[in-house]
């Protein structure tokens, strides 16, 4: 899977930037990596985009959404989502998630060295205790690996 995500994200960069391209996504691999194996109980990473966001003038970003499935159970009971982008674009951005933000959907904006992260979840009264485990993870993990953003 690496090597068709490089794959795809080098198609049309000129030869200067590929190999600084390779590098990030090596890095950012090593990095959801590392994540995955930390997650609380219950929780998988279930998808990930590295994007140009549609409706925020094409901003680069790095959208993360993690399950959490209560034991037993096959379905998802409760869902988070991450979404990163460079902390010069805060403003806008917050801006954005506020207008957008659906009633009873809770958002959390946090800053780390150079980055701005927006969680969002529906809020959950059976899986509370579960969605807030979760976003102090994402909070600690960002917090502790701003440099590698």
């Amino acid at each position: 899977m690496k090597k068709l995500l490089i794959i795809i994200l080098l198609a049309g960069l000129p030869l200067a930037s590929q190999s600084q391209t390779i590098s990030k996504v090596t890095s950012f691999m090593q990095l959801m990596q590392e994540m995955e194996e930390g997650l609380p109980e219950n929780w998988e990473m279930w998808d990930w985009q590295m994007i140009n966001h549609p409706e925020l003038n094409k901003l680069p970003v790095v959208m993360l959404e993690f399950a959490y499935r209560t034991p037993g159970l096959k379905e998802i009971s409760t869902s988070v989502q991450l979404d990163l982008y460079d902390l010069t674009e805060k403003e806008k951005c917050t801006k954005f998630y506020e207008k957008h933000q659906e009633k009873g959907d809770q958002l959390v904006v946090f800053e780390t060295k150079g980055s701005v992260g927006y969680i969002s979840y529906s809020a959950d009264a059976k899986r509370k205790k579960e969605q807030k485990k979760m976003v102090g993870f994402l909070k600690r993990f960002y917090s502790e690996h701003a440099n590698d953003l």
